[in-house]
């Protein structure tokens, strides 16, 4: 993102990202983290921005109302009987003594075993390395796969957990970035982040030319798109 052609808007107590594109007209957005975005065109005037932004806040704000809301109700707890998924699948989570932490997943459940007097914190921590390796595990036979399908550079990968994207590609460097969270959703997703992330080797943004390269290496991209929309 060039920093010449994005600003920081801050109204009342709200900060926007405002990003100048090649757009038509002024687009705004609430992403999932509850971040306010909004995109204008090259020549449009920040003026005219904020006066759309102010003529959407209550709208905003029931918005992030929303997230917040929906956020908390889905914040694990990691207690015993808690459900989590694994590759789309739901397993129900057993918390046990051990000296050494470790996961094992034993028919509908997920086993953690850490020290005694353990805290939230550690449980979480073992889940987000453990989401990681799965996403870690199947990587490999995906981008071989793909990248010479596609035939793109072999990307250099780093996986880490994020909270408002699914994947990032930096084509001048041959890296992507893919969310180790993927790991809750049906493996089909994996795969269609990483395609996605693949066809940026060729396009920057997701207009027409993104949308045709998509379309032809994996038809169904849109279906699997949606498998995403809803939150685990």
């Amino acid at each position: 993102m060039n920093s010449h052609l994005t600003h920081i808007l801050t109204i009342d107590d709200l900060t926007i990202t405002v990003e100048r594109k090649q757009v038509k007209n002024i687009n705004l957005s609430v992403k999932r983290n509850g971040q306010i975005a909004v995109s204008m065109p090259y020549r449009g005037k920040m003026e005219t921005v904020e006066a759309f932004v102010r003529s959407k806040l209550p709208w905003i704000q029931k918005t992030q109302a929303k997230i917040k809301s929906a956020i908390s109700q889905k914040t694990p707890q990691f207690i015993n009987g808690e459900q989590h998924f694994l590759w789309g699948t739901p397993y129900y989570l057993r918390i046990e003594i051990a000296y050494q932490p470790e996961i094992e997943i034993k028919e509908n459940q997920i086993i953690i075993r850490l020290p005694e007097n353990n805290t939230m914190a550690q449980r979480q921590y073992l889940f987000d390395k453990f989401y990681a390796q799965c996403v870690q595990s199947k990587l490999l036979t995906l981008l071989v796969q793909w990248h010479i399908k596609m035939k793109t550079p072999h990307p250099q990968v780093r996986i880490r957990k994020m909270t408002s994207r699914w994947g990032s590609c930096t084509p001048n460097k041959k890296t992507i970035r893919i969310n180790s969270e993927l790991a809750k959703y049906p493996l089909e997703c994996l795969e269609y982040v990483v395609v996605h992330e693949l066809a940026h080797f060729y396009c920057a943004g997701h207009g027409k030319d993104f949308i045709a390269i998509m379309n032809q290496f994996m038809p169904d991209w849109q279906k699997r798109k949606a498998l995403l929309v809803k939150r685990i």
